[in-house]
């Protein structure tokens, strides 16, 4: 038995980097996806050792928190980055995002570009409704 972080998932094939530092390749036991739990990238995982069928998922751990977009698990940082012009920055985007960390208690950092293309009235705006709810 094994334990680690399932860093990504693609088609049936699950990779985890072990708590060795070993990157392992999986396939996920049935009874986890028919319990409804889907596999997010984040989560924490015991998995078999090597077997005749190589190695199994055998249980995902109990999550700290689970974000949407993107779906990750057990995050504690979340960096958005967004352009302030061309496209334009959409605002309720933006702030759904904010409001789902602040909920989940996820730490929020935010990168703005092309901030050569806005005017310093949109940039203060940013700045000072934006920089308090960045904890």
């Amino acid at each position: 038995m094994g334990s680690g972080v399932l860093i990504k998932g693609v088609g049936g094939n699950y990779y985890i980097l072990s708590d060795e530092g070993e990157r392992i390749t999986c396939a996920m036991k049935g009874s986890i996806r028919l319990g409804g739990l889907k596999p997010t990238v984040g989560d924490r995982v015991i998995f078999s050792d090597k077997g005749q069928m190589g190695r199994v998922v055998t249980k995902i751990l109990p999550r700290k928190n689970h974000i949407l977009r993107p779906s990750a698990a057990n995050v504690s940082l979340s960096m958005a980055v967004f352009a302030v012009k061309a496209p334009e920055l959409d605002y309720c985007l933006l702030d759904m995002l904010l409001a789902d960390n602040i909920i989940k208690g996820v730490v929020s950092a935010l990168a703005v570009t092309k901030c050569d293309l806005a005017d310093e009235g949109e940039l203060e705006y940013i700045r000072e409704n934006y920089s308090g709810a960045l904890k």
